[in-house]
This record gives C-alpha cells, sequence and structure tokens, in this order.
C-alpha cells in the first residue's frame, strides 16, 4: 500500500476513490481551519494513507495562522487568469481548492503538483484548465464534492464550471 497519495501512480485512482481521500482530507483541513489554521500545502505527497486505508493531512510545516501571509512554495499562484488569489493571504479556502486541484491532477496528471522540484511546484495553473477538468468528470458526486472545495471565482455565477 503506497504510505501518499504521491505515490499512487496518476490517472489510476477512481473518482469514487478521490471522492473518498477528498472527503476524509477535508475532514483534517476543517478540524485545522476551526483552530484557524491554513494547512497551506495541500498537495498529494503531504496526504498520507494509513494502515488501513484511511487518508490523513499531513506535512504541518507550511502551516500558519489563517490571514497571514502565503507561503511562497504553494503551487497556487497570484497571477493574471491563473488559478490563486488577489489577497495573498493563507486561507481556508485556498487549502479547499488546492485540495481540490490535487484530486484533479491525481485523476488526470495534468497539472504538475506533487513535485518536489521548485520549478514544479511554482507552475501556474490556469482557471480555464480547471475549470475544463472539473467539467470533464462524468461521476455526479464526484464532480459535486470539488465544486464545494472550489470557490465561486473559478466556478462563476451558476456554481458550475
Amino acid at each position: 500500500m503506497p504510505a501518499t497519495l504521491a505515490e499512487v501512480p496518476r490517472g489510476r485512482a477512481s473518482d469514487q476513490q478521490l471522492l473518498e481521500a477528498g472527503k476524509e482530507v477535508q475532514i483534517g483541513l476543517n478540524f485545522l481551519h476551526a483552530h484557524n489554521l491554513a494547512h497551506n500545502d495541500v498537495k498529494s505527497s503531504n496526504i498520507f494513507i494509513d494502515s488501513m486505508g484511511h487518508y490523513l493531512i499531513g506535512d504541518l510545516g507550511a502551516c500558519t495562522i489563517i490571514g497571514n501571509q502565503q507561503h511562497e512554495a504553494s503551487p497556487l499562484m497570484r497571477m493574471e487568469n491563473t488559478f490563486g488569489f488577489q489577497s495573498g493571504q493563507a486561507s481556508a479556502e485556498l487549502d479547499l481548492a488546492q485540495l481540490a486541484v490535487t484530486l484533479l491532477d491525481l485523476r488526470s496528471g495534468s497539472f504538475a503538483l506533487g513535485k518536489t522540484t521548485a520549478e514544479h511546484r511554482l507552475l501556474p495553473i490556469k482557471i480555464s484548465e480547471v475549470q475544463a477538468a472539473v467539467n470533464e468528470i462524468s461521476d455526479d458526486g464526484f464532480r459535486q464534492f470539488l465544486t464545494t472545495l472550489l470557490p465561486s471565482h473559478i466556478l462563476g455565477t451558476s456554481g458550475r464550471p
């Protein structure tokens, strides 16, 4: 059994497996957020799989108080037409969006997240790519879960990408 989601080959996990992983990780993130902390580095290598097959968020080294400046290593950039946030501050919204993009990357491998090199970690992710990836999902439960994680400015006014 892999130790982290980074060890799961891209495109090999089913939508149901990714949905289960996402829901379990969201519980951990909600705990941090309830204590006014943002994880600030949600990616596949920071999602651990225990011996019972449960998913846990780990590596709290980038955690910061919600509202503090965003950690530079975050894979979400603040560039025009890219996936990120204007304020540049750590937030619960950013953590959940990072989780959504991580799950999308695990599904397709198209976002180059979870890499250890700075070149990959700093790649901007275009909003249109996130929208297209969500639109490709045929599993209603997984698609709806992702839409609850993504902020409204990514989804547009209708609540759907």
